[in-house]
């Protein structure tokens, strides 16, 4: 009985990270920040006319590669009972400690786990 309950609850965990995995790979695949130019794996550049005075000069600002990596991360690090309401609540307050989240990559999660864009 309890080698059974064992085996269950062991392929309910490989199902949940499963489903985890399969979301921080949407993530993954979501766009780059089409007004930025790649020129290695962590460095880019931008037209100044590009950035905003309110989005800040951060360049974690304007990577979206690496504000996809910062919430793929939050949902590993989730509980799966609370993986949309995680994302949720991280899209509404729009950061990920200090990382400022771009409005378009905002808009891309919501769309992914079918919330309204605002």
């Amino acid at each position: 009985m309890i080698a059974e309950s064992t085996r269950e609850m062991d392929a309910l965990m490989v199902k949940v990270n499963t489903i985890k995995l399969g979301i921080s790979q949407m993530i993954a695949d979501l766009p780059d920040n089409p007004d930025i130019t790649r020129i290695g794996p962590q460095a880019f550049s931008i037209s100044v006319s590009k950035t905003s005075i309110s989005m800040g000069w951060s360049p974690e600002t304007y990577d979206f590669r690496a504000q996809y990596k910062a919430l793929s991360e939050l949902v590993e690090k989730a509980r799966p009972e609370n993986v949309v309401s995680v994302l949720t609540r991280t899209l509404d307050e729009g950061r990920i400690g200090t990382i400022r989240l771009h409005p378009q990559v905002i808009g891309y999660i919501r769309g992914m786990i079918g919330l309204e864009v605002i």
